[in-house]
């Protein structure tokens, strides 16, 4: 299953997330998760929200089931999706009191322990 990114990724939209999907999910699990979520967030069904919110969160739904029913349409998403988890996976925060400042170079380093 997939653990959310630390910071950043949290406002990126996600049609695994939208559906409630792990990555790996198969066809089955897809369509069936897209024909729940679309029957409870049909804006003529669901009381949630706004009218437009509910029409906006539909056209998620819809979206994502497009993208990961397709099968070539899956595999572009997915592999754009592996490299935003990459740069976002080797943004290493970290502590200035950690870091060593050399004088001769000007530069800080980081020592991985």
């Amino acid at each position: 299953s997939m653990a959310a990114q630390p910071g950043g990724s949290a406002g990126a939209w996600n049609a695994y997330e939208e559906l409630g999907l792990d990555r790996d999910a198969g066809l089955d699990e897809i369509k069936s998760a897209f024909r729940e979520m679309a029957r409870k967030h049909h804006p003529d069904k669901s009381k949630e929200g706004s009218v437009d919110d509910r029409g906006e969160r539909f056209k998620r739904i819809r979206k994502a089931y497009d993208i990961l029913s397709n099968k070539e349409a899956r595999e572009q998403y997915d592999a754009g999706m592996a490299v935003k988890d990459f740069v976002e996976g080797t943004i290493v925060e970290v502590d200035l009191d950690d870091m060593h400042y050399s004088e001769e170079q000007q530069s800080f380093s980081f020592e991985c322990r």
